[in-house]
């Protein structure tokens, strides 16, 4: 449903804006909610969607939680 998506430098945004939420939150490093937490913002506007999705009248925010479901959340096994 993706023609378009995030580019190196959405890439880079998604990072800067993860490490922002996380220091908002207290924290000087990043954990995995705080990428989802801004995942949506950062790509959404940046993302072209096919004709699929348009015609279904999906929108970016749809499409982002539904992949956001999809991707196992890394963890560290200790």
């Amino acid at each position: 449903m993706i023609t378009l998506g995030l580019s190196p430098r959405g890439t880079l945004a998604l990072m800067r804006m993860a490490k922002a939420y996380a220091f908002m939150e207290g924290r000087d490093f990043v954990v995995p909610k705080d990428v989802q937490a801004v995942f949506g913002d950062v790509a959404g506007h940046r993302m072209v969607l096919d004709s699929k999705a348009r015609y279904e009248d999906k929108s970016p925010r749809q499409i982002l939680e539904q992949i956001l479901l999809q991707v196992p959340v890394p963890r560290v096994d200790g």
